[in-house]
């Protein structure tokens, strides 16, 4: 919190932590590449005029990045080229703080012709995953309950509907390794005091309709957990793949070739 801008981006560019996360996400060649780039630009700006140097840090200046933040009621913007902050103006939920930012999103946008590509926009948000698992933790804290009512209120009844024990043996109804829900996730969530009074209310009738409703509502849940954990085990492959260099399978493969004289038939 003491440091300058300044100071804070030197800290965060000599933090090994960010250094390994961030080259492990680059191949071999892309860490060599830019090297011999940082390399190429030091001693060519050795030799240029200042006047030159001056021109072209002006076009660099361009490609860097920019975030818009919601903070404190207010959506500030932070540029790269600026000394702090700018608030942009103030939001009254988060739903809607991106009203404010999107005209300057579409006005940095505008300042490229068309065709061009040369932006790209990110979004941080929290993981969608994290947020199904505590709704699917609530869900089976609900089946939880409305089950033991309906163990309760059956004594008595002639016939307990056996459709009700078919879906429950196809229900989570605790801890599942599947989905990553915890007993204590499942201890954590929280039913409303006035769903529970209304509970004892129900008869063993409305009992069973909740019990489907929760049911049905939990196959929805459990299908989003399951396309998300595919989503998120096809970004992992993705990544591991990008990891892998294939510059050295393909010079020797072109070594080979050239042994073989292959090449000079392609030139």
């Amino acid at each position: 919190m003491p440091f300058t801008p300044a100071l804070r981006g030197d800290a965060i560019n000599n933090f090994e932590f960010v250094k390994q996360i961030h080259n492990s996400f680059a191949r071999k060649m892309d860490i060599l590449n830019s090297d011999l780039q940082l390399k190429s630009e030091a001693t060519s700006k050795r030799s240029r005029s200042a006047r030159h140097t001056q021109d072209e840090s002006e076009t660099d200046a361009g490609f860097h990045f920019i975030a818009f933040v919601p903070a404190l009621g207010i959506v500030w913007k932070f540029d790269g080229l600026e000394r702090q902050p700018h608030a942009l103006g103030k939001y009254t939920s988060h739903k809607d703080w991106l009203d404010l930012v999107k005209p300057n999103i579409r006005t940095r946008m505008e300042e490229y012709e068309e065709g061009q590509i040369e932006f790209s926009i990110l979004s941080l948000a929290k993981d969608p995953l994290l947020d199904l698992v505590d709704r699917l933790a609530t869900n089976v804290k609900h089946l939880e309950s409305v089950n033991e009512r309906l163990i309760s209120s059956q004594q008595g009844e002639t016939g307990f509907d056996s459709a009700l024990e078919d879906r429950l043996q196809s229900a989570v109804l605790g801890p599942d390794e599947t989905y990553g829900l915890t007993r204590e996730q499942i201890d954590q969530a929280k039913i409303p005091a006035e769903r529970e009074a209304e509970y004892s209310t129900y008869s063993f009738q409305d009992l069973a309709e909740l019990q489907q409703q929760l049911a049905d509502e939990q196959q929805l849940l459990r299908t989003a957990i399951r396309e998300e954990q595919q989503a998120l085990q096809a970004d992992a492959d993705y990544v591991a793949g990008r990891r892998y260099d294939y510059g050295p399978a393909v010079r020797a493969w072109v070594r080979s070739l050239a042994r073989k004289r292959v090449l000079e038939d392609l030139t």
